[in-house]
């Protein structure tokens, strides 16, 4: 499994959480949207061709630093 972790602005990142149909960077198959299973506040992509995973920017970070916030954030995720 290949990652690629684009590290910038987590509001920009944000914008692919709301975009249709992302493009797998490494072979520009048509990436599935996932959700972290103990965090559901968190999306992300992953290839089901090549599975790549693709984490919007500050994804990654929040995913490897859970933390109270994080805990908060899903609440709400369940919640919703």
């Amino acid at each position: 499994m290949r990652m690629k972790l684009i590290l910038g602005d987590s509001a920009f990142g944000k914008v692919f959480d709301r975009k249709g149909d992302i493009c797998c960077p490494s072979c520009s198959a048509t990436m599935i949207k996932m959700v972290v299973a103990d965090q559901p506040h968190i999306h992300y992509e992953s290839c089901s061709k090549c599975f790549s995973v693709f984490f919007d920017a500050g994804e990654f970070k929040d995913y490897v630093e859970k933390d109270i916030f994080g805990f908060f954030k899903d609440l709400m995720a369940k919640e919703r």
